[in-house]
C-alpha cells in the first residue's frame, strides 16, 4: 500500500515539475479578419482539421460567406457553410432571387429550378464528392456525386453517414414507410427504421427496424429478435464485438455478439470494456430512496440518487471503471447530520468516491496509458481540473481536456478574466480573446497541438511546440 502511495504522488509530482520547467513555443499564422464585419449570430464554423474558419457576414440586404481571408458573392441567402473531412474544399448553399445554388470552392457547383430547395450538403469521406439533399414541392432526393436518387417522400438528413471506405447509407421515407439505402441497395420496407451505422471497419452496417409493435435489429440484412424496445447499438472500436441493449418481456438487458447479458428491471444505460470482455450497468431500483446503481465485474455500487448519464468509462485495458454520481449535500445541525435540498456530484474509483463538487463538467478521461485520470468540474462559481484526484489552479471555465498519446500531457483548453488560452500540464499558455467555434485543439505529435484563436478582429491558426 506504501508503495502504490508512493507511486501515485511521484506520478503528481512529475506533472507538476513540468509544469515549472515547460518551455513553449508559439507559432501565429494569420487566416482570417473579421474587421468590422456583422457576422450573423457572430457564429463560427470551424473545419475537422481545425485550420480554416467559417462565418457568414451581413451587408445590406444581402449576405456573404467567408471563408479564411476568401468573401464570396452577396446572396439573399446562404446557408452554413461546410467543410470536407480534410479541410480543403467548402461549400454552401446560396439563394438568388428564386433559385437556390450550390457554390462548392467559390464557384457555382449547380442552379436548381425555382421552388427545388437544398437542406442539407456534405462532403464524401475521400474529399472528391459531394452529397446534397433537395426538396421540391411533392417529393425529397439525394445527390452524390452528381447521381440523382429516386423520389422519396422524405429523407432524413441527419442517418446520413460514410463507412471509412465510402460507402454510403442513409434512411428514407416512402407512402408513409420506412426503409434504409446502404451502399445503393434498398433495404426492407417497416414502419420505422433507426439511422444505419457502420462499424469502425466499414465492413459492417447494422440499425434496428420496428415491425407493428416489435422491434428487430438488423445487421448486414440478418435479422435478430423480436423485442420490445431496442436502445442503442454500437460496435467495439476494433470492430470485433457488436452489442445492443433492448426490452422483452419486461426485462432490460444487453446483447453481445447475440448473446443476451444479465437482465434488469430497469437499465438506464451501459458499457463496454475497449477489449470486449466486460460491460458496466447503471440501473434503478424505484423501491428504494436512493435509486440507480452501476453493476461490473460481479459487484453493484451505490446506492445513488443517480448517476452522470453517459460517464461509465473504462481504463484502456478494462480493469478499471470510472463513473459520476451524484448524492444529496447535507448540513449538520447540533452534532446531526440533515439532508437538505441540494446535491453534489463526485467521481467513483474503485468503489471510492472522491471530492463533491456542484457539478461535473465533460467527460471522464483516462490517459492512454491509464495510469491517470482527469475531469472538469464545477465548484462553487469556479471551474477546476481534478487530476488523479488533485485538483489544478480554478478557472472562470474549463474546455477540451486531453492526454497526448504518450500520455506525458495533461492539455485542456480554459478561460480566466475573459481571455481564452491551452494550459498544458497546469502551464497556461498564450491568451487571446476568443478560441472560436468547439475551443478544442488537436495533436500533430505527443508534443505539438494546433488550435485557432482570435485576437481583436483577426484570426490565427496557432501551432505549439513543448520543448
Amino acid at each position: 500500500m506504501r508503495f502504490i502511495f508512493t507511486f501515485l504522488i511521484a506520478l503528481l509530482i512529475s506533472f507538476n515539475n513540468e509544469a515549472k520547467d515547460l518551455k513553449r513555443s508559439v507559432h501565429e499564422t494569420l487566416i482570417s479578419n473579421t474587421g468590422s464585419f456583422d457576422i450573423i449570430n457572430n457564429t463560427y464554423y470551424i473545419s475537422n482539421n481545425l485550420r480554416s474558419i467559417a462565418f457568414r457576414i451581413r451587408k445590406g440586404d444581402k449576405i456573404i460567406a467567408v471563408i479564411d481571408t476568401l468573401q464570396g458573392n452577396p446572396y439573399d441567402d446562404v446557408s452554413t457553410p461546410v467543410f470536407s473531412t480534410d479541410g480543403s474544399r467548402f461549400a454552401y448553399a446560396a439563394k438568388e432571387s428564386e433559385r437556390w445554388n450550390i457554390i462548392a470552392d467559390n464557384k457555382r457547383e449547380v442552379s436548381f429550378e425555382p421552388g427545388t430547395v437544398p437542406v442539407f450538403l456534405t462532403f464524401s469521406t475521400d474529399n472528391k464528392k459531394m452529397l446534397y439533399i433537395i426538396h421540391d414541392a411533392k417529393h425529397s432526393y439525394l445527390v452524390y456525386n452528381k447521381i440523382k436518387s429516386a423520389a422519396f417522400d422524405g429523407i432524413n438528413e441527419n442517418s446520413v453517414t460514410f463507412s471509412n471506405k465510402g460507402k454510403l447509407a442513409y434512411s428514407a421515407t416512402l407512402h408513409e414507410k420506412q426503409f434504409n439505402i446502404v451502399d445503393g441497395q434498398k433495404g426492407l420496407v417497416y414502419d420505422k427504421v433507426g439511422f444505419p451505422l457502420f462499424s469502425p471497419d466499414g465492413k459492417q452496417c447494422a440499425y434496428w427496424v420496428l415491425a407493428g409493435n416489435k422491434y428487430f435489429i438488423i445487421l448486414d440484412n440478418n435479422k435478430r429478435g423480436p423485442y420490445d424496445f431496442v436502445g442503442n447499438i454500437s460496435f467495439s472500436p476494433d470492430s470485433k464485438h457488436f452489442h445492443y441493449d433492448v426490452k422483452r418481456n419486461g426485462k432490460h438487458f444487453v446483447v453481445l455478439d447475440g448473446i443476451p447479458r444479465e437482465k434488469f428491471n430497469e437499465l438506464t444505460y451501459y458499457a463496454l470494456s475497449p477489449d470486449g470482455t466486460k460491460l458496466a450497468y447503471a440501473i434503478s431500483l424505484n423501491d428504494q430512496e436512493f435509486t440507480a446503481y452501476v453493476v461490473w465485474n460481479g459487484r453493484k455500487e451505490g446506492p445513488y440518487e443517480q448517476v452522470m448519464p453517459r460517464s461509465l468509462v473504462f481504463s484502456p485495458d478494462g480493469n478499471e471503471l470510472v463513473y459520476g454520481a451524484q448524492l444529496p449535500l447535507h448540513e449538520e445541525i447540533n452534532g446531526v447530520k440533515k439532508e437538505i435540498d441540494a446535491y453534489e456530484w463526485f467521481i467513483v474509483k474503485h468503489g471510492k468516491e472522491g471530492i463533491r463538487y456542484n457539478l461535473l463538467q465533460g467527460s471522464l478521461v483516462f490517459s492512454p496509458d491509464g495510469q491517470h485520470l482527469a475531469f472538469g468540474a464545477e465548484k462553487y462559481v469556479q471551474r477546476v481540473v481534478n487530476l488523479d484526484g488533485k485538483e489544478q489552479a480554478p478557472y472562470d471555465d474549463i474546455y477540451t481536456v486531453e492526454f497526448s498519446k504518450d500520455s506525458k500531457q495533461l492539455v485542456y483548453t480554459a478561460k480566466l478574466n475573459n481571455k481564452e488560452f491551452v494550459v498544458v500540464n497546469g502551464d497556461n499558455g498564450k491568451m487571446y480573446d476568443e478560441l472560436p467555434g468547439q475551443k478544442t485543439f488537436l495533436f500533430d505529435s505527443n508534443n505539438s497541438f494546433h488550435y485557432l484563436a482570435k485576437k481583436g478582429n483577426k484570426i490565427y491558426l496557432v501551432v505549439e511546440n513543448i520543448e
